[in-house]
């Protein structure tokens, strides 16, 4: 999570990930640091407070929707929607609860002796963390100049201004996308954890075959919920198929890759040495990326089709609960 620094002569070299502190420790080459359970969780950015209000205002949302249901009261595709992005908040704030967030202070751990000691699958050379190009005193306005400076000296006047204000903040938007895709290494030189970074699994323990049945069981609780609106009013006909058949593919696609995944990836590996390797790579691509393809306009479809049924809603949508009937009262 971006808690442990390594450091050389007081300068720090890179962010330590699991296997770096662990195989630094065993080899006696860094000073174990002294930490604290109680001071990992102050680098906590969310306290139980803001926590805690998300999950109270998720959990009434989610009473509220099975209130009107239970009492036949109309409940729209729009609230559908979110009741199923409820689900994933509560699943998300579960594995979330502890971890911390965006650390800005991490924990030195110093060099035992003079040379670097650099992983032997990559080799980070030592970059200073203090050493910028951009003073940290400089206002928001200044380091946007001064960025437009760079890039002019760089690009060019008009490729430079091309890449600070539209290929850089596009490349920062799709990255987010790249990482929560599979980001399990720390880029050269970074002093700050991605935020959907995570170690490498284990093969021999099966972690990557647990996580994938996760993924899928949390895949079909999400589709499962859109299939409660199979049978609600829609504007039209078309809309309401689309809705059914965007429910069933979301729900049916992860459990079909799953199924599918280990006997083509069994079969690539006994072709690998073949002159079918080749062309059953392109087969096994074309495969996983139907799937996948369908899903994206699955959810797309999902996203949509909510905010187009406002325009024709039924009369019960407009009603809202007599909360005395479910309270004491005199």
């Amino acid at each position: 999570m971006g808690g442990f620094t390594l450091y050389e002569h007081g300068d720090p070299l890179r962010i330590l990930e699991v296997d770096d502190l662990e195989r630094l420790s065993s080899s006696g080459k860094v000073e174990w640091p002294t930490i604290t359970e109680k001071e990992i969780k102050d680098k906590s950015k969310g306290d139980y407070l803001s926590k805690g209000i998300v999950v109270v205002q998720t959990t009434w949302f989610i009473i509220q929707c099975i209130v009107r249901g239970a009492n036949g009261l109309a409940v729209t595709e729009l609230e559908v929607a979110t009741l199923a992005f409820a689900a994933l908040t509560g699943i998300i704030y579960y594995l979330w609860w502890n971890k911390p967030l965006d650390v800005e202070c991490s924990i030195p751990v110093h060099m035992v002796d003079q040379t670097t000691f650099p992983s032997p699958q990559k080799i980070l050379p030592p970059i200073p963390s203090h050493k910028s190009t951009t003073p940290p005193t400089l206002t928001c306005n200044q380091r946007l100049l001064a960025s437009i400076a760079n890039a002019r000296r760089k690009y060019g006047t008009f490729l430079g201004l091309l890449y600070v204000f539209i290929y850089r903040p596009f490349a920062l938007f799709l990255g987010a996308f790249v990482d929560m895709a599979g980001c399990n290494e720390i880029p050269t030189g970074q002093f700050r954890v991605p935020t959907f970074y995570s170690p490498a699994l284990d093969d021999t323990a099966n972690e990557y075959l647990w996580l994938l049945i996760l993924g899928v069981c949390v895949a079909l609780v999400f589709g499962s919920i859109h299939c409660i609106a199979w049978s609600f009013h829609f504007p039209s006909t078309q809309e309401n198929t689309l809705w059914r058949a965007s429910a069933v593919v979301i729900s049916a696609v992860p459990l079909v890759v799953l199924l599918i995944s280990s006997p083509l990836q069994k079969l690539e590996e006994k072709l690998s040495e073949t002159r079918m390797a080749e062309p059953f790579s392109v087969i096994t691509s074309v495969i996983f990326a139907t799937p996948y393809f369908a899903y994206i306009l699955a959810r797309l479809a999902l996203l949509v089709l909510p905010f187009t049924a406002l325009r024709k809603l039924p009369e019960g949508a407009y009603l809202d609960i007599d909360w005395t009937n479910f309270l004491p009262h005199m």
